[in-house]
């Protein structure tokens, strides 16, 4: 009797260590893990590609996803769900959860998946995701009502920051966009419905360093971004 209790004590001890040891894997990783060890070229994400990829496929890969990270200790996890939209029909998604982000793949029933969002839970700076994750190739600027948007732009992606109301000067009709290093990372974003954005305005990384005043009147004629900026 004492060398079973022993037994299960060595057991619980075991599974203690080994269950550790997998959260500690977990909480080590950082988000941007999903993005350097992706295993195809953007915009497809984990073989999960917009426009190609149907839902089956979709739930097939995140499988494969799941059970690859797992025997590294790292947790993922996945769901189907829905939103209700204006129009009260349902739009279906998967959620995906892993540490340190949350993944939304936009569904239409079995057809091609149409989108995909990564967003990354611990709100990093810009400048503190460019350090993990590499200098883009350009800084995009699109406005819409009294916000910009600024987009940084890599090989397949976009990388969303949070919207900003800009520095406006009435006399000279110019925006000013302060301390862009410091502001957020929104989300990771990849479709197939729109996948060139013509910018309104475009910067190289090294720009975005100091204080970047625009000249609204200097706008691409071609932009296809939101709208008009209204101060």
């Amino acid at each position: 009797m004492k060398r079973l209790i022993k037994k299960l004590k060595l057991i619980f001890i075991l599974l203690l260590f080994l269950f550790g040891c997998s959260n500690s894997v977990s909480e080590k990783v950082q988000p941007y893990f999903l993005l350097s060890e992706n295993t195809c070229s953007f915009p497809c994400w984990m073989e999960i590609t917009p426009g190609e990829t149907t839902a089956s496929e979709a739930e097939e890969m995140l499988e494969r996803l799941v059970h690859r990270y797992a025997q590294k200790g790292i947790e993922i996890t996945y769901t189907k769900d829905f939103t209700t939209n204006t129009y009260g029909n349902k739009d279906y998604f998967y959620y995906v959860l892993t540490p340190g982000s949350e993944i939304f793949i936009g569904l239409y029933g079995d057809d091609p998946v149409y989108e995909i969002y990564i967003v990354f839970l611990n709100t990093p700076t810009v400048s503190e995701f460019v350090a993990n994750y590499g200098v883009p190739n350009r800084v995009g600027v699109c406005y819409t009502g009294n916000f910009v948007q600024t987009h940084l732009i890599y090989e397949g992606l976009r990388v969303l920051t949070k919207s900003d109301i800009p520095v406006y000067d009435e006399n000279t009709k110019t925006v000013a966009i302060e301390n862009f290093y410091d502001n957020q990372v929104d989300a990771v974003f990849f479709n197939w419905w729109r996948p060139e954005v013509i910018y309104g305005f475009t910067f190289d990384w090294e720009d975005m360093a100091q204080t970047v005043v625009i000249n609204l009147d200097e706008e691409d004629s071609n932009t296809n971004c939101y709208g008009e900026f209204i101060p």
